[in-house]
């Protein structure tokens, strides 16, 4: 999950103080005990789960434009959590070994180069969740982020 032991246990905390969950011991391991849902819990989670729809739905109401920058506003919002350390690390395309940011710059459908697959790509295509991302080495993605951050500011002027 990409989460620490200590971030695990202030969250099961959390839950069991809300009454979202509560902790059944293991009969066979004194030191472990597995969660349940609460009643609470159990519509809080079904509540949850029908969030994707609702935003998704939202988002189909922005013209072709729009989804653009909010593609690219939310990732440089995820990438900011990232490095302020305040999430784990997604699999970004701007932050792959295989992203090539504005490599085909005459190309405005696809400016961008994916060398895992070896073809151009456009900001709509960009992948917040890549099953074949690797990661970049710091230089490497922070060289990749400007790249990508001017070619953004050089298309809105």
């Amino acid at each position: 999950m990409g989460i620490t032991p200590q971030t695990a246990s202030v969250a099961i905390a959390a839950l069991v103080a809300k009454g979202l969950v509560h902790k059944v011991p293991d009969a066979s391991d004194r030191r472990a005990s597995s969660l349940k849902l609460t009643r609470q819990g159990e519509v809080a989670a079904r509540v949850a789960a029908q969030w994707p729809d609702f935003l998704l739905a939202a988002v189909q109401e922005l013209d072709p434009a729009e989804r653009k920058l909010f593609l690219r506003i939310l990732i440089k919002l995820i990438r900011r959590l990232q490095t302020d350390g305040q999430i784990v690390p997604q699999r970004l395309c701007v932050t792959c070994v295989h992203f090539q940011p504005n490599a085909h710059p005459s190309n405005p459908a696809g400016p961008h180069h994916c060398a895992y697959v070896d073809m151009p790509f456009g900001d709509t295509d960009l992948r917040i969740d890549c099953p074949e991302h690797r990661g970049a080495s710091p230089e490497v993605a922070n060289a990749n982020w400007s790249i990508f951050v001017r070619a953004a500011q050089a298309a809105k002027n």
